[in-house]
């Protein structure tokens, strides 16, 4: 391998990969080195120089750059720009403002714009692979990428969610929910790149909507009107609102939090929906007598928005055997996954029980393939029932 590149330091480590800050001994430049360390493994190695290809040739600021490849019997490497800054979820702590949220919320959209007319879906979106630095975003990571029109996605050399085309609107779907943690009024569903810049390059009509309420009832005399009062749990319930509307009107306040069915509902609906930008938003409008009152399910919550600080094995262990519902034990799956925990058997055990659908029992045990880890529950038991969905079908192919 070259001696030109001087390792300093390690950045991360997994089975097949490592990725290390080497500095440029002729230059004194930081760079960064990945190695693939299974070369033999014929879609890792695909997988590798599909990177490669994609940083040379994207000309975008927000993406390395890629400066030279290295080849020894046992490894591939190659070196690229090195790009400081802090991953996304820690820069939203510092509590940027919203108009800085929402121009980083686009400088994102234009980058995965940039890839997907190269004809590259980015597929891996998550917000270690998002850094901030001096409020200007860079994307890392390019390795899960594919061809747009692909069916297949490789997640770790495992074939995973097979689909008969993977288009953009799929991969900007994979996008929102790290949108929505710097956006959290975004839809639900975008077809392209161009309907999600329009929607957030608008600003919150909200006080132009109140005009018109108020000149609508001063029109038609508002005081010979009568309202019938609801609250906001039964206008949840009924549709009229939406837990972004109830953030934006700014209605989960204190009072509201102090009513524990308010509380204990809303908590767990937050955490069923799946949307880290949501958790986050709902789990910083909870006063912190309702936090130490409800410890085990704001720490759930906490995970939810993909804050970790107080995730250790004791924490988890607890709630594994807590046994709260179904939208926890797949939260809990979840965690585990992306922070590499792996389960003993019987904790494994006691999560797939409280689990409605084969989706989240397949990823885990796939996950523990992947990583090479024997001690694994018998999932099978757990996919009774369940065996025209496709998870099922996924693993049963996979250990055919």
């Amino acid at each position: 391998m070259s001696e030109r590149f001087e390792t300093r330091n390690q950045i991360a480590r997994t089975l097949h990969s490592k990725t290390e800050q080497v500095l440029d001994t002729r230059t004194g430049q930081p760079y960064v080195r990945k190695t693939l360390l299974q070369p033999q493994d014929p879609i890792l190695r695909h997988q590798f120089f599909q990177e490669i290809e994609i940083l040379s040739s994207m000309f975008s600021s927000s993406i390395p750059h890629i400066i030279d490849v290295e080849e020894t019997n046992r490894t591939l490497s190659f070196i690229e720009q090195y790009i400081p800054g802090i991953p996304l979820d820690q820069w939203l702590r510092t509590k940027p403002d919203k108009k800085t949220r929402r121009r980083i919320a686009m400088q994102l959209v234009d980058t995965i714009s940039a890839l997907h007319e190269k004809g590259w879906l980015y597929i891996d979106h998550k917000n270690e692979n998002i850094l901030i630095h001096e409020d200007t975003l860079y994307l890392i990571d390019f390795n899960a990428c594919v061809p747009s029109g692909s069916h297949t996605i490789y997640l770790s050399s495992i074939a995973v969610a097979p689909k008969e085309k993977y288009t953009e609107s799929d991969d900007l779907q994979l996008l929102l929910p790290i949108l929505r943690q710097l956006v959290p009024r975004l839809k639900k569903k975008y077809q392209c790149a161009a309907e999600l810049k329009k929607d957030l390059a608008k600003k919150n009509g909200r006080p132009y909507m109140l005009l018109f309420i108020l000149s609508v009832l001063l029109l038609t005399g508002a005081s010979g009107l009568k309202f019938e009062q609801t609250s906001v749990l039964e206008r949840y319930k009924s549709g009229q609102e939406t837990l972004y509307s109830l953030l934006e009107k700014d209605e989960m306040d204190d009072t509201f939090w102090n009513d524990d069915t308010n509380t204990l509902y809303f908590i767990r609906e937050t955490i069923g929906l799946d949307d880290p930008g949501l958790s986050r938003a709902v789990l910083q409008t909870i006063p912190g007598q309702i936090r130490q009152k409800y410890a085990d399910q704001t720490l759930l919550l906490a995970w939810s928005a993909m804050e970790y600080e107080e995730l250790d094995l004791k924490n988890l262990d607890r709630l594994i055997r807590k046994g709260n519902h179904p939208s926890a034990a797949r939260l809990i799956l979840d965690v585990c996954m992306h922070n590499e925990i792996y389960l003993t058997a019987d904790q494994q055990e006691q999560l797939f029980e409280q689990c409605q659908s084969s989706q989240e029992v397949v990823e885990y045990a796939v996950f523990l393939k992947s990583r090479g880890i024997e001690e694994h529950a018998d999932i099978e038991k757990y996919l009774s029932g369940h065996e025209e969905e496709e998870y099922t079908k996924l693993w049963r192919n996979l250990n055919q």
